[in-house]
């Protein structure tokens, strides 16, 4: 049960990522974050770690992308993308455990 409503809430998670990026021409695209979280996950099966938050972190590591307007916000990209990250994943309901190491990996 627990396994299926956490990769409903990924799917719904991935289905909004897919809108917000849709225009982006950069190559930080949906496709790129797609594969990002896909090599997380390979990672996380391989070194037995928590999967979800790797999950999610991969998927939203570049999600501030579109606001980009000038060198300065891109410098600070993975700020910007936690934040975003973190007002996403409060509005899915995610616990804040998960939340919290999320903004931390994107922003290491």
């Amino acid at each position: 049960m627990l396994r299926r409503l956490k990769k409903s809430i990924l799917i719904k998670i991935q289905d909004k990522v897919k809108k917000i990026l849709k225009n982006e021409s950069s190559g930080h695209d949906y496709w790129h974050a797609y594969r990002v979280m896909k090599m997380n996950q390979y990672l996380a099966r391989d070194y037995q770690v928590d999967i979800m938050s790797l999950s999610l972190s991969g998927l939203l590591h570049d999600i501030s992308y579109p606001e980009i307007k000038n060198l300065k916000d891109y410098r600070k990209n993975h700020i910007l993308s936690a934040d975003k990250a973190e007002k996403i994943l409060k509005e899915f309901g995610l616990p804040i455990e998960i939340i919290k190491k999320v903004k931390s990996i994107i922003i290491e």
